[in-house]
């Protein structure tokens, strides 16, 4: 724990409390390990007003260092589109949903205070939801059945608010999509992300046996065309259009347990890829990035759960869920889109099993492709494998495979 806080920081905390900070005792506390921040670097700081004792217990969420241009402008967008969300977004899906006293209010979004937009100094002041008792998910830890139960509730709810907006009043769910940033399109073009999506596809082929050589027949074209495929998956052409989370793999999920350790409340937080897309975008992301083996053999049973969620969501919007989104319209979709989240839970599940010395940050990735340097994408760097990756690997792909998803 330190006093000492950057001048840039300290101007920009000055600005959002109207304040001089020499009014308040302020601690500074250890923030996210190399690794950990993948999008951003995270700033704990605690002020006290020596006048009045009140605290304020905050979190600053800035921009990583970048050397290129290139890497500069990512760093921009996707902040962009995070701040779009507190700013825009989030104030006009809470104010929809209070205009009806049936629907149930959805809150579960951290408090932010004041946001920097300016380019290569990109900030983000939110509540530090810790001392309000919300811990991180251990990542490494798949999540029980209790902990998907609620997180797909709520993943109900949420997705609930922007379709009846798009039902309701059209034309602003259009005005406040068309603010969002489409980063994953980012993502999808860049050669880092491109050959860590083979590697992966690789690695679990590898780690099946010559006796099931019919999942490798289907599946193996993954490891040659999954960029491709990611590509094109992405892009939703559907009528069921909601706002979606974008990044909602456990590590985005905090929870708040009571004295018994039963779940009393959740907050998703990160929403710098947040967009417009199928809710099977952010389901199968979330589910085959944070579940087991086990738990994904049960699929259905879950899927039932979160449809009701938004069903019952959606009555409460004077909405008749079997017209706005039944639950055959919600498992074509699955059938159709959930190759992106069997991708992106192949990836998330590799880099938590990984040392995170080993890990580097987005930006030195696009700064060394931009050098012409392969440092971060050698195949030997990203291959980490582990045994706890290969067996949710062989999961996921045994899953898809059965059930016609590939």
């Amino acid at each position: 724990m330190t006093t000492n806080i950057p001048v840039d920081i300290r101007a920009f905390l000055e600005t959002s409390v109207g304040d001089d900070l020499t009014n308040y005792q302020i601690e500074v506390h250890e923030g996210n390990k190399k690794g950990e921040g993948y999008l951003g670097d995270l700033l704990f700081v605690s002020l006290t007003n020596r006048k009045t004792n009140e605290e304020l217990h905050l979190v600053i969420k800035q921009a990583l260092a970048s050397g290129t241009e290139t890497s500069s402008n990512f760093v921009s967008s996707i902040f962009q589109n995070e701040s779009s969300f507190y700013e825009n977004l989030w104030p006009s899906l809470k104010k929809f949903q209070g205009n009806f006293p049936n629907a149930k209010q959805f809150l579960k979004v951290p408090k932010h205070y004041a946001i920097d937009t300016k380019k290569g100094a990109e900030k983000i002041l939110l509540e530090n939801l810790r001392y309000k008792g919300f811990r991180n998910h251990v990542k490494t830890d798949f999540f029980k059945k209790e902990q998907l139960e609620y997180v797909l509730k709520c993943y109900g709810q949420f997705h609930a608010i922007s379709m009846a907006l798009r039902q309701i009043n059209p034309e602003h769910f259009q005005e406040i999509a068309d603010r969002l940033v489409e980063c994953s399109g980012v993502f999808s073009e860049m050669p880092f992300f491109q050959q860590a999506i083979c590697l992966c596809c690789q690695d679990v082929i590898s780690s099946f046996n010559e006796t099931e050589e019919k999942i490798v027949e289907k599946f193996k074209v993954y490891a040659k065309k999954g960029p491709e495929i990611f590509n094109k998956i992405r892009k939703y052409n559907g009528i069921n259009r909601v706002i979606i989370h974008g990044d909602c793999w456990s590590n985005n999920i905090m929870f708040k347990y009571n004295d018994n350790d039963d779940i009393e409340d959740i907050r998703f937080i990160d929403f710098q890829l947040t967009r417009v897309g199928t809710v099977v975008y952010d389901l199968s992301y979330c589910i085959y990035a944070s579940c087991s083996g086990e738990t994904i053999d049960n699929l259905d049973y879950y899927l039932k759960i979160y449809h009701q969620s938004l069903s019952e969501s959606l009555k409460g919007y004077d909405l008749d869920p079997e017209l706005i989104y039944s639950y055959e319209n919600f498992k074509d979709e699955w059938k159709q889109y959930s190759k992106f989240g069997l991708i992106m839970g192949l990836l998330a599940n590799s880099g938590k099993h990984r040392d995170l010395d080993s890990v580097p940050e987005l930006t030195e990735l696009i700064d060394n492709q931009v050098n012409g340097r392969n440092d971060g994408i050698n195949p030997k760097i990203n291959r980490h494998i582990s045994e706890k990756f290969l067996d949710i690997g062989r999961s996921l792909v045994l899953h898809a495979c059965k059930n016609g998803y590939v």
